[in-house]
């Protein structure tokens, strides 16, 4: 009876042990993941579960052409001077921008010094302090830094405050407020000024004398003459100035073109204003075109300061050159010998030009 017992008491504790163990530790077992994938799972340490469904990294460059493939690859690469923006190869614009995010493709367009500040339109300047009150986003009223970002679902108003619930109406407006949020449809260039109907127009159009402004000028409405015009486009510039655009970009910094004709009795002149970055740029053009135009020129005074002025004739006009700043300004006269009247001109052009 003590040994039946013994054999029956053994017999539990063999089922009881063996019970515990629902796979051999160690073990792998295939299993299937999302799409059919084929991966595996592993048996505990102490054989009571399987783990977890381990699956393979399966690459995604559905509608990529560049940037991570999701396991740690390359679904491309881009050419040299672009960079890769969500899966797509996008060129920068950071034409003139010394600062911050490029407008095309959010890449960095550099830093600035340890006491200069970065505009909202990219550009460096020192001397300025920031004041954002309580603006949370959009640029600041002081230096045009940037007080912050909305979230993905909010706007950025006019007075700098995020809100949500609300549809922007900009409808043609390129900058300033939209009348239904007072939504901020874009900031202008350092170059432009935003005009009460949302409009960019550069600054330089603003030195071009109006009709009548310099004493006996008008404009001139001949020839299918346009009116006032300003341009950023360098394609534009090139055309207006007959090909001749190439000195003013070898010199870098190239900004804006305006330009305006005018009448005075038998006196014509085309006027022609050129924005550079800076002075230095400016002085540059001044004096390459002085050894490439192949003009006789001769220096005349504009009556002290740092401005500096030239004249000379060539074929049937006469011209006259003259840089005051950053800006470059050129007038060609007919007939060749209305000297006195291109020098009073330009002259009068100059008066405008704040240095």
């Amino acid at each position: 009876m003590r040994f039946v017992l013994v054999i029956f008491l053994s017999v539990i504790v063999f089922s009881c042990s063996s019970t515990n163990k629902f796979c051999e530790p160690g073990r792998q077992l295939e299993c299937t993941c999302a799409g059919g994938v084929v991966g595996f799972q592993i048996c505990s340490d102490d054989g009571s579960s399987w783990g977890e469904c381990a699956c393979p990294c399966v690459p995604n460059c559905s509608n990529k052409d560049c940037g991570d493939d999701g396991c740690e690859g390359s679904c491309g690469g881009c050419d040299s001077g672009q960079v890769c923006k969500d899966g797509s190869c996008c060129t920068p614009d950071c034409y003139l921008r010394q600062c911050g995010p490029d407008p095309v493709c959010h890449d960095d367009c550099g830093s600035c010094g340890t006491v200069e500040v970065c505009t909202v339109t990219g550009n460096c300047i020192s001397g300025c302090t920031p004041d954002c009150g309580n603006r949370v986003c959009g640029p600041d009223q002081v230096c045009n830094t940037s007080c912050g970002e909305c979230l993905q679902d909010e706007i950025c108003t006019d007075e700098g405050q995020c809100i949500s619930g609300c549809t922007p109406d900009c409808g043609i407006r390129e900058c300033g407020p939209d009348p239904a949020c007072s939504f901020i449809c874009g900031i202008c260039e350092y170059y432009e000024e935003c005009t009460t109907d949302g409009t960019c127009d550069l600054l330089v159009m603003d030195l071009l004398p109006e009709s009548g402004e310099i004493s006996g000028w008008l404009e001139n409405t001949d020839w299918g003459n346009p009116g006032p015009e300003g341009t950023d486009d360098l394609s534009v510039a090139t055309m207006w100035v007959d090909g001749a655009m190439d000195i003013f970009t070898s010199a870098g910094g190239w900004v804006a073109l305006a330009r305006e004709f005018y009448i005075n009795g038998d006196t014509r002149i085309s006027l022609f204003i050129y924005e550079m970055s800076n002075a230095t740029t400016a002085g540059q053009v001044y004096d390459s075109i002085e050894l490439y135009s192949g003009v006789q020129w001769s220096d005349f005074s504009f009556g002290g300061g740092e401005d500096r002025g030239r004249f000379g004739t060539i074929y049937t006009e006469c011209y006259a050159d003259a840089v005051k700043g950053k800006y470059f300004a050129e007038t060609r006269t007919e007939p060749e010998t209305a000297e006195t009247e291109a020098k009073y001109f330009i002259k009068s052009v100059l008066d405008k030009i704040q240095p």
